[in-house]
């Protein structure tokens, strides 16, 4: 089963962002974005594409888009302690772990891409931004 996306013209309380990608069961964000380009930028950056499934315009929401990901999109269940943890072929990518925007790592096997996080008391692996290089991360890449 593959990750849901969905893009709204207008935000609120039950789609906070403009763009959302959700577990593959529905239930969870595991990004959201501001806009296309944080959008696209991230789907690049992790090798992944999205296929429009259905557009209809919602009263709260401006028109609303559902679309399906090329791949599964997961965070690996388990925190990572060190750098022997996390697999030879994984990239790093900038994203959250517990809060904070820190340094992840990703695996993409044509399928899935994995995202893998460091735990937050591993001193070692886990260095969050400065509170301003944070918010500008933020703004500029979204949140994943």
């Amino acid at each position: 089963m593959k990750n849901q996306i969905t893009f709204v013209d207008r935000t609120n309380e039950k789609h906070r962002s403009h763009i959302i990608i959700r577990t593959c069961e529905g239930y969870n964000i595991i990004a959201e974005f501001d806009n296309v380009q944080q959008f696209d930028f991230f789907m690049r950056t992790v090798g992944m594409d999205y296929t429009a499934e259905e557009w209809k315009e919602i009263p709260e929401y401006g028109i609303w888009r559902r679309y399906t990901a090329s791949h599964r999109l997961v965070s690996h269940p388990a925190y990572f302690w060190s750098a022997q943890d996390i697999p030879a072929d994984a990239r790093p990518i900038k994203a959250l772990s517990n809060g904070n925007i820190v340094t992840c790592y990703f695996t993409n096997d044509g399928e899935t891409v994995t995202i893998y996080r460091p735990n937050p008391n591993a001193h070692a692996v886990y260095h969050p931004l400065t509170l301003e290089d944070d918010i500008a991360h933020r703004r500029i890449y979204g949140l994943y």
